[in-house]
């Protein structure tokens, strides 16, 4: 039996997160999630296969299955955002219909790109970044002229 999970509703918020931990977890320059509230996430089947980890005091809890040791979500334990507080991150890229996610799966913001191991000011993707401080930057135009 596979774990299966499923979302509902839209995610409280979906990012592009560039922070130390995230990358190492991650084993890459970035990681998109889509945070969804905790009434919204279910495990459906295979939750006995799933392990929970959590690094020292970290604000974060990452879920994995036991048996192939595949990331399967990401619980905010605590968030500067209270709001987010107990969301749950499912991974776009573990959805069966990956290929037709909804927009709103899309990611919204760049989180921690102080912290990019990338250079960002080529990455024109539209999607804002928010500074160390919480503050919101834009993202760099795709275009610095307008098109006519």
């Amino acid at each position: 039996e596979r774990i299966k999970c499923r979302v509902a509703g839209k995610p409280a918020v979906s990012i592009i997160c560039h922070c130390t931990d995230c990358r190492k977890a991650h084993a890459a320059p970035m990681y998109q999630a889509a945070y969804f509230p905790p009434s919204n996430f279910t495990i459906i089947a295979g939750e006995n296969k799933m392990k929970r980890f959590r690094k020292g005091k970290s604000d974060c809890e990452r879920s994995f299955c036991k048996v192939c040791g595949t990331r399967i979500c990401t619980t905010l334990l605590k968030s500067d955002q209270p709001e987010l507080t107990g969301c749950i991150g499912v991974y776009p890229a573990l959805l069966d219909n990956v290929k037709n996610f909804p927009e709103y799966i899309l990611p919204s913001l760049h989180l921690n790109p102080h912290e990019a191991i990338l250079n960002l000011s080529i990455l024109k993707d539209g999607i804002p970044r928010m500074n160390s401080d919480g503050t919101i930057k834009p993202s760099p135009k795709l275009f610095d002229t307008e098109i006519k």
